[in-house]
């Protein structure tokens, strides 16, 4: 049987068969797609190990424990954090305490994450520098949650190291742009990739600019960890953090490559007179954004726009008004 049109069913043997659980965690999002995220759970006769933990609330923790309750699992070892946004590593703390767990993480999703959790206060006013500079009137962020207590240790995983969990060993490959330093897990065997969000299955993963570096290019840093995970073998099944597992993941870097690519295009068409992001986000996303969408969208198209001064085919310039206009090059 080609492994590329394994059906559902035969992906689940194999992911049992290697002693990896999914477990699909509740998670409310702005996008009505985005309705869940994945927890993995690798089985050992003495410990078990999790890869990422869903958001902290009292949904996700009662699958938790029902799930580690049916699986009789033993104690959970080790914590593996593909990356320190709230749906994935939000329970870090939970299971360092009420486990003893040990919680293994880049140092610069650490780093990331103990920045948010001490500027909580001074991240409206760096919004609202955002919104002035993208032409749109000052509003609080509908983006804001709380950032939850970090983990008082952690162990940092490092590109290129090896690491054992669930009876195997992966190579650790670290990448940014949808998290400053995003950790995937690659079986040294050549079965499985835990991804996070860095490849997904069913929709292009988000690349903003983050409050703290405005002027960022996390984009740069997105295109460049795609290009290095295109190489993997196609038979390798791709484990991500939202989505079902599915093969190929090299076809599915390419096609996020493409879908950045056009955004690109798109911005440096809707760019060709001198424009506010306020004035590009229309013909940029082809939609009229409002509430919290609005919000997402600037930080996106600001990205965007980054990359392409970066690259040289775009310039800005700020204006009496304290907007930037854009202009293609």
């Amino acid at each position: 049987m080609n492994k590329l049109f394994c059906s559902a069913n035969d992906i689940n043997i194999r992911l049992e068969s290697a002693g990896i659980q999914r477990v699909i965690l509740p998670l409310k999002s702005l996008n009505t797609a985005l309705n869940h995220v994945n927890g993995w759970l690798l089985h050992g006769e003495e410990a078990c190990q999790i890869i990422d933990t869903g958001i902290d609330n009292p949904a996700t923790r009662q699958v938790w424990q029902r799930v580690l309750q049916e699986n009789n699992a033993p104690r959970v070892s080790d914590l593996f954090c593909t990356h320190a946004h709230l749906d994935h590593a939000g329970l870090a703390r939970f299971f360092a305490t009420e486990f003893g767990a040990n919680v293994h993480i880049t140092a610069g999703e650490w780093a990331y994450w103990q920045a948010r959790y001490q500027d909580n206060d001074q991240a409206g006013d760096k919004w609202l520098e955002i919104l002035q500079h993208g032409g749109f009137p000052p509003e609080p962020s509908r983006l804001s949650n709380p950032v939850p207590t970090p983990p008082e240790y952690h162990l940092a995983l490092e590109q290129g190291t090896l690491v054992a969990f669930g009876g195997r060993e992966w190579h650790v490959h670290t990448g940014g742009g949808h998290s400053p330093q995003a950790a995937c897990f690659i079986d040294t065997s050549g079965g499985f990739a835990f991804l996070g969000d860095q490849i997904l299955p069913e929709m292009t993963p988000f690349v903003g600019i983050e409050t703290h570096a405005p002027d960022g290019d996390p984009l740069a840093d997105h295109l460049a960890c795609l290009q290095q995970l295109s190489g993997l073998d196609e038979t390798i099944m791709g484990l991500p953090g939202h989505g079902a597992p599915f093969y190929d993941i090299s076809a599915r870097a390419k096609t996020h490559i493409r879908s950045y690519e056009a955004r690109l295009t798109r911005a440096l068409e809707a760019a060709k007179n001198p424009a506010r992001c306020k004035e590009l986000l229309p013909a940029l996303f082809r939609t009229e954004p409002e509430g919290a969408i609005r919000d997402i969208l600037i930080i996106t198209a600001m990205a965007l726009f980054n990359h392409l001064i970066q690259r040289g085919q775009m310039r800005r310039w700020l204006e009496t008004d304290g907007a930037y206009r854009y202009q293609a090059i």
